[in-house]
């Protein structure tokens, strides 16, 4: 609650959370009100300790199992779940089985479908590009391709943020009920936008005030880089940190799911005219491997002209950490394209 007393709390029917607070205490306290994230609310504030430590190494095997089982009734019961390895095969398939399996048996127990898989850390199912490494030969983040196409920076202790102009990143006034009924969905122009942003993002800085940032534009936001020092992804540090820089509920909740911070490296798609085409992988058919391979052969001819980022600040100290800087230059090398339009 605040000292107010305007704040209250609220479930509703298929128990999401929902927090209320008056504009005048978002005005004076700057508060992110996050709102609806149900999976958020269980594993940060219930389940840390479900989460099973997860190797910094991107997996680059994978496979998928199916396990049939028989609920206490006797009828028939079965979950799929993939597996992963850094290493193997064998070893992606082994825990392909085991996780079936476990799930099957939750589900047979009486589980809903959302608690059969659990909420244990799930790398994204992505291919492996280019895997940076630190002076001692060790991995410290991965390039993948999403699903959409694009390119992906997943860093495993550097702390990178996307802040997307929007209602609770820049504090507005709530719109009455008829404009949100009969209203659009509310636009931000970027000159009133981000103006409003970084002075936030400035305020938050005084507070830390030898903490090393980065601020980049993007083309729905800002992108901030924190690096006093390597985080875990999953720790409440982080999630605390990352939710005082206003970032994106589902992002915190992914960060800790896949237990690593990610960034977007190339345009996306659509912002540069092409279909939207959804990137399979593991490929299955031969079809999918030339269907897949003509579109990125457009993809990479279109992107030279447009830039995923461009630096908008720098506050505090210059950055003193090898590995921040060895994973900022990668970032600069794929997401800076200086002169051309952000996508």
């Amino acid at each position: 609650m605040c000292e107010s007393r305007c704040e209250s709390a609220r479930g509703d029917a298929n128990g999401y959370a929902t927090l209320e607070l008056c504009h005048g205490c978002i005005l004076q306290k700057g508060v992110t009100v996050p709102t609806r994230w149900r999976k958020l609310t269980r594993i940060l504030d219930e389940g840390m300790a479900h989460l099973e430590p997860l190797a910094m190494r991107h997996p680059v095997y994978w496979a998928r199992a199916t396990f049939v089982g028989r609920d206490a009734l006797g009828a028939a019961v079965h979950r799929w779940a993939w597996g992963w390895s850094a290493t193997d095969q064998a070893d992606a398939l082994a825990m392909a089985k085991r996780r079936a399996m476990e799930a099957t048996e939750r589900a047979a127990s009486g589980l809903g479908r959302g608690e059969a898989y659990g909420y244990g850390v799930d790398p994204a199912r992505e291919p492996l590009l280019h895997e940076p490494l630190d002076e001692h030969g060790e991995p410290i983040g991965a390039v993948t391709r999403n699903r959409y196409g694009c390119e992906v920076l997943n860093a495993f202790r550097v702390m990178f943020v996307d802040i997307d102009f929007s209602e609770e990143s820049i504090v507005q006034p709530k719109r009455s009920w008829f404009q949100r009924l009969f209203g659009r969905p509310r636009q931000f122009r970027r000159e009133v936008a981000e103006p409003a942003l970084l002075d936030r993002l400035r305020r938050w800085h005084q507070r830390r005030p030898g903490t090393p940032v980065r601020i980049y534009r993007t083309a729905g936001g800002l992108r901030a880089i924190v690096a006093d020092r390597l985080y875990d992804p999953s720790s409440r540090d982080a999630r605390d940190l990352m939710q005082s820089l206003h970032a994106d509920q589902l992002y915190v909740w992914l960060c800790v799911r896949q237990h690593t911070f990610r960034a977007r490296l190339t345009p996306k798609p659509w912002r540069i005219g092409l279909k939207t085409f959804r990137c399979k992988f593991p490929l299955r058919t031969p079809d999918e491997e030339r269907r897949q391979a003509a579109w990125e052969r457009e993809y990479y001819a279109r992107r030279p002209g447009y830039a995923t980022c461009e630096v908008a600040c720098d506050l505090g100290p210059p950055i003193v950490d090898s590995t921040v800087q060895a994973l900022l230059a990668l970032h600069d090398s794929y997401a800076l394209n200086p002169g051309r339009p952000l996508a």
